[in-house]
């Protein structure tokens, strides 16, 4: 399905995908092509430090390098060979699996429905399915536009999944850090008011025993 489409075209498909294609390859990005290409970083990232820049204003400065730019296929490309380079383990399923097929296995022009269906399934079993659809776009591989569809909506269906999964977690992450902040004012507290109780005790058993001598000597005054 994606045999002969450009890289520029298959970013496009991704852009939703944007932020798991460029989570991956962020620090290559920041700590090479934007520190070496200044003219760049400064018109598409404002000249933003690049350890300042958000994964979010990274992708939308590189999808409007590729949409705007002259140079819109090369820029795609750089970035589609950058996250390859990051899933070669991927790759080497792939290839593995394909090979025993068709030894140049880049002359496929589709697998058969239940060859693809038996790889999808290897892929997303060690892989998971969001990787595994953006390396079968980015890569070509020969699946039919079914397959493709259903790959897609099946990595959508696991990525909300692991949204909603992380966002609990933050939320008991979150409950977790409140519960320890109130336990630990609470026992300041605790331990600041026990101090004070402390005082106060002190000077009660005190006044009590000044009290005891004055009547003490009060009866002796009294008896004499």
């Amino acid at each position: 399905m994606y045999r002969d489409t450009t890289y520029k075209d298959k970013m496009i498909v991704l852009k939703e995908w944007g932020p798991d294609i460029f989570d991956a390859i962020k620090k290559d990005l920041k700590n090479e092509h934007l520190k070496q290409d200044y003219v760049f970083a400064k018109k598409y990232l404002g000249g933003k430090p690049a350890q300042k820049i958000t994964l979010e204003e990274l992708v939308q400065g590189y999808y409007d390098a590729v949409e705007k730019e002259e140079q819109g296929e090369k820029i795609a490309e750089f970035i589609a060979n950058r996250w390859m380079l990051k899933v070669s383990d991927v790759y080497g399923l792939f290839e593995k699996e394909l090979t025993r097929i068709q030894p140049d296995f880049t002359e496929i022009a589709e697998l058969p429905e239940k060859t693809a269906d038996e790889l999808i399934s290897k892929s997303i079993a060690e892989f998971g399915a969001p990787k595994t659809y953006l390396f079968a776009v980015i890569n070509s591989v020969a699946f039919s536009q079914k397959k493709f569809n259903e790959l897609r909506d099946r990595a959508k269906a696991d990525r909300s999944k692991q949204q909603e999964e992380l966002s609990k977690l933050n939320e008991k992450t979150s409950f977790e850090s409140l519960k320890k902040e109130y336990e630990s004012n609470l026992a300041k507290l605790e331990e600041k008011y026990e101090k004070k109780l402390q005082g106060l005790e002190k000077k009660y058993q005190n006044d009590v025993s000044t009290l005891k001598k004055q009547i003490s000597t009060l009866s002796k005054k009294l008896n004499g």
